[in-house]
C-alpha cells in the first residue's frame, strides 16, 4: 500500500471523525439545551414562588384576634409547598442534566479512544514515513546532481581535449603538407643538380677527347704546329678539369638535396605517424565524448525524474502535514467539547448544592408545630413562625437567582422585592 493511499485513507478517517464529532456536539447540545430550558423554567418558577411566599409571609397578624388569620396561614403553607415543589423539580432537572453531561463525557472519551488515539499514532507513523521517503529522495537527488555535474565536467574536459587534438591534428596536417612541398622542391632541386652535373661531365668528356686528338696529331706536325696543339690540348684539359670540378660540385649539391629530401621524407613519415596517432586519439575521444554526452543526458534525465519525485513527495508531505493539522483540529474540538461539558458539570454540581441548601432550609420551615392557638380544631401560624419563614424565603431567593446565572444562556434577572 503506497504512502499516498495511507494518507488518503487517514483523511477519510479524519473526515468521518469530524462528522462524528459534529454529530456528538449537535446531539449533546440539543439534549442539554432542552434540559437547560426545563431547569431555567423550574428555577424561574421557584424564584417567582419564593417572591410570592415572601409577599404572603409579610402579611401581619389580625390585631383584634391577636393571631394570624387562617387564610394567611393556608396561603403561606400552600406557597411554601409550591416553592419546595419547584425546587424539587429543579433538583430533578439538574440530576438529569448531570446524567446527560456524564453520558456525553463518556461518549467523548469513547470517541477519543476509538478515533483520536489510534489515528494520532497512524498519522505520526505515516508522516514519519513520508518525511523519511522525502529525505531519501533528497539524498539520492543530491547524489545524482553531483554525478550529473561530474559527467558534465568530464564531457567538457573531453570536448576541450578533442578540440585540442583536432587543432593539433590540423596543425600537423598543415606541417605535413609544407614538408611534402619541401620534399618535392628538394627532389626537383636534386634532379636539376644531377642534370647539370651530367651536362658538365659530358662537356668534360668532350674536352678530354679533343685534347687526346690534339696530342695525337701533334706528333706529325711541325714544332710550331706542335706547340700550338699542345697549348690547345692543355687548355682543353684545364677546361675539362674545371668542368669535372663543377660537375663534382653539382653532384655534391644533388647529394645534399637527396639527403635533405630523405630527411624531409623521414620528417613526413614521423608527421604522418603523429597524424595517424592523433586521428586514432581523436576517434577515441569522439567515442568517449559520445559516451560522456549520453551519460550526461542520462544523468540529467535521472535528475529531472528525481526532481519530479521530490516535488510529488513535497505534495505528499504537505498532504501528510495537513493530516496533522486536521487531527489537531479534531483533537482540539474534542477537548473543547469535553471541557465545556466539564464546566457545565461543575456549574450543575454547584447549582444542585445551592438548590439543595435552599430546599433543606425551607423543609425545616414546613412543620407548623409552633402554633399560637387552636379554635374549632383549626391551627393558626404563629407570628414567630411566619417571620422565620419570611427570613428563610428572603435568604433563598438570592441563591435561586444566583443558581440561574450558573446555567449557560442564563437571562439577566432582577432580584425580587422582599
Amino acid at each position: 500500500m503506497s504512502l499516498q493511499s495511507k494518507v488518503d485513507d487517514l483523511k477519510r478517517v479524519l473526515n468521518a471523525a469530524t462528522a462524528r464529532l459534529n454529530h456528538l456536539d449537535t446531539e449533546s447540545k440539543q439534549a442539554i439545551e432542552k434540559e437547560i430550558c426545563i431547569l431555567h423554567g423550574s428555577l424561574k418558577k421557584a424564584a417567582g414562588d419564593t417572591v410570592k411566599l415572601i409577599t404572603q409571609s409579610k402579611k401581619g397578624r389580625n390585631l383584634l384576634l391577636f393571631r394570624t388569620e387562617q387564610s394567611v396561614t393556608t396561603k403561606i403553607s400552600n406557597q411554601l409547598s409550591m416553592v419546595i415543589q419547584s425546587l424539587d423539580v429543579s433538583i430533578a432537572s439538574s440530576d438529569r442534566l448531570l446524567g446527560l453531561s456524564m453520558h456525553h463525557v463518556k461518549e467523548v472519551e469513547d470517541f477519543k479512544n476509538e478515533y483520536i488515539h489510534p489515528t494520532k499514532q497512524k498519522v505520526k507513523i505515516t508522516v514519519a514515513q513520508v518525511e523519511q521517503k522525502k529525505a531519501a529522495a533528497n539524498t539520492e537527488l543530491t547524489q545524482k546532481r553531483t554525478e550529473a555535474r561530474n559527467a558534465a565536467n568530464e564531457f567538457k574536459k573531453a570536448t576541450d581535449e578533442l578540440r585540442s587534438k583536432q587543432a593539433e591534428l590540423a596543425s600537423n596536417k598543415s606541417r605535413l603538407e609544407d614538408k611534402q612541398q619541401e620534399v618535392r622542391w628538394a627532389e626537383e632541386e636534386r634532379e636539376e643538380y644531377e642534370a647539370e652535373a651530367e651536362n658538365l661531365r659530358e662537356q668534360a668528356r668532350a674536352a678530354e677527347r679533343r685534347a687526346e686528338s690534339l696530342r695525337s696529331r701533334a706528333v706529325w706536325t711541325t714544332v710550331l704546329t706542335l706547340g700550338l696543339g699542345v697549348g690547345f690540348a692543355i687548355a682543353d684539359l684545364v677546361d675539362a678539369s674545371s668542368l669535372e670540378s663543377n660537375a663534382s660540385d653539382y653532384s655534391s649539391r644533388a647529394s645534399d638535396s637527396a639527403s635533405k629530401a630523405s630527411d624531409l621524407r623521414s620528417t613526413c613519415y614521423s608527421i604522418e605517424r603523429q597524424i595517424s596517432s592523433l586521428e586514432m586519439e581523436s576517434r577515441s575521444l569522439e567515442s568517449q565524448k559520445s559516451s560522456l554526452e549520453w551519460r550526461k543526458a542520462n544523468h540529467q534525465r535521472e535528475v529531472s525524474n528525481l526532481e519530479s519525485r521530490v516535488s510529488a513527495l513535497d505534495r505528499e508531505v504537505t498532504s501528510a502535514n495537513s493530516l496533522t493539522y486536521d487531527l489537531r483540529s479534531v483533537d482540539r474540538g474534542t477537548e473543547e467539547l469535553a471541557e465545556t461539558t466539564r464546566l457545565l458539570q461543575q456549574s450543575l454540581t454547584q447549582l444542585k448544592a445551592d438548590i439543595s441548601g435552599c430546599l433543606d432550609t425551607l423543609t425545616e420551615q414546613r412543620d407548623f408545630g409552633l402554633l399560637t392557638a387552636r379554635k374549632a380544631n383549626k391551627a393558626y401560624i404563629s407570628n414567630e413562625k411566619r417571620l422565620r419563614i419570611l427570613e428563610s424565603a428572603g435568604d433563598i431567593l438570592p441563591q435561586i437567582q444566583s443558581s440561574q446565572k450558573l446555567l449557560p444562556g442564563a437571562p439577566k434577572s432582577s432580584r425580587g422585592k422582599k
